[in-house]
């Protein structure tokens, strides 16, 4: 490992064309861990953003090079006209009752070029209130409040499983497609810019990201347990026939805008790809519960692949399509290939879960505080008491976000410090978010 080169070596896998007298390493990616390939994948996004960066940053100078002096309304032309070429940074005003809208209007048209400089955000600029600069913790901010936005089960763009808390896209939804794309968009941006996105998607979204069939029920234990734990059930069942116990109807039942359909799954053409956009239309054409046969033991495998194929991939064809439409316009689909989808989604939602005495490990203490002073002894004896959901929001006060970067914990900027020259008050500064009315109390 220490003689691979991190720079190199995954620009050239990225240039290089595939022939049957070359390989590359990044072809075996079983040869590395884990952490290896976050790095390289991590290099590719970086010396993207680094380019795009430094391009704008050229074409500024050649504009205030021009031989021809040019006067205010000229000046003014031109940089408008330049503005997509010229700006070093993607900057995203937005305000904090209108997130997805105003991200819509930002995002919508924009040149890959512009998408793919390093991401700034601004939230509650002109409104009259508290404005976040942006140093990481307001765009962690941002998409914790998109998507707890999207996710919400009255907006009817996902749905949410009630045992794993999972999001899935929701079929037949009568949120314009234009949305998913949207979200997909934010997703590709976030893990562009190495951000930690406050999601949790099943394992089936990052196969298919990958180009990877979702076809088992292995694929999709994850994100329903409960369902792929009565299938197994059925597919086990050996005291008879299966249809004389469970009475389960070879068919495929979901829920959209309140009401509840179900698909005949033997009446429908298997390669059938096109759905109706008006819900009535699908029942007219598609749904009948009175002709479904019951699952047998004859039938049951078949049953279980064609349940799983509707449920990760036919009845979201039209809103997964669109997302993915989104995902991929920062990231570059070979730059994930080298990827599994564990890795993936390490690296798109963190961890969750972690130990407080590493987050004590990586604390580093300001203003003459030590791991010795009599309040930070004390401090972290409470902290250590914590159940996970006290220590997660612990942690989403310092950084904006309850999740641990793929990295680990390490990766977190922890600072304790003290507010004011006379108190002895402890404080926790937000480690990639600065406010202008300074930093706040952890109570």
């Amino acid at each position: 490992m220490e003689r691979v080169d991190l720079i190199n070596m995954p620009l050239e896998y990225l240039e290089r064309t595939p022939n049957v007298n070359t390989i590359h390493l990044l072809d075996f990616p079983f040869l590395f861990d884990s952490t290896f390939l976050v790095r390289i994948f991590r290099t590719l996004n970086f010396s993207s953003l680094s380019e795009a960066h430094q391009s704008a940053g050229y074409q500024t100078t050649l504009l205030d090079r021009l031989p021809v002096p040019l006067d205010s309304t000229k000046q003014n032309f031109v940089s408008n006209r330049l503005k997509p070429a010229l700006s070093p940074y993607l900057v995203l005003d937005v305000r904090r009752d209108h997130l997805l809208e105003d991200a819509f209007n930002q995002l919508w048209g924009r040149e890959q070029r512009e998408l793919l400089r390093p991401l700034k955000l601004r939230m509650g600029m002109g409104e009259g209130g508290e404005e976040g600069l942006d140093h990481g913790g307001v765009s962690q901010e941002y998409f914790r409040l998109v998507f707890a936005q999207a996710f919400d089960p009255n907006a009817g763009i996902f749905t949410t499983d009630p045992q794993t808390r999972m999001n899935w896209f929701q079929p037949l939804s009568t949120e314009p497609l234009a949305t998913y794309e949207l979200l997909g968009l934010l997703v590709s941006l976030a893990v562009y810019n190495g951000i930690t996105l406050p999601t949790t998607f099943p394992f089936a979204l990052y196969r298919k990201l990958l180009g990877q069939p979702v076809t088992s029920l292995s694929h999709i234990q994850d994100g329903w347990p409960t369902l792929a734990k009565s299938f197994t059930e059925i597919l086990q069942w050996q005291d008879g026939d299966v249809s004389e116990v469970y009475h389960v109807d070879y068919a495929f039942t979901f829920e959209s805008a309140g009401k509840t359909y179900t698909v005949a799954m033997q009446e429908v053409d298997k390669e059938h790809h096109q759905w109706p956009t008006n819900p009535e239309e699908w029942v007219d054409t598609f749904t009948s519960a009175a002709s479904a046969p019951l699952v047998t033991n004859a039938n049951r495998e078949q049953f279980v692949e064609d349940y799983v194929d509707w449920l990760a991939n036919k009845s979201v064809a039209r809103e997964y399509e669109a997302f993915e439409r989104g995902f991929f316009t920062c990231l570059d689909r070979k730059a994930l290939a080298f990827l599994s989808p564990e890795l993936l989604r390490d690296i798109a939602e963190g961890y969750q879960d972690f130990d407080i005495r590493e987050l004590k490990v990586v604390a580093k203490y300001e203003d003459g505080y030590t791991e010795d002073h009599p309040l930070i002894k004390a401090f972290w004896e409470i902290v250590e008491a914590y159940s996970m959901e006290e220590r997660r929001r612990l942690l989403e006060f310092v950084t904006a976000s309850d999740r641990v970067p793929v990295n680990g914990i390490r990766s977190v900027a922890f600072h304790i410090l003290r507010h004011g020259r006379d108190s002895e008050v402890c404080f926790y500064s937000f480690a990639h978010t600065l406010r202008k009315t300074g930093h706040s109390l952890l109570t």
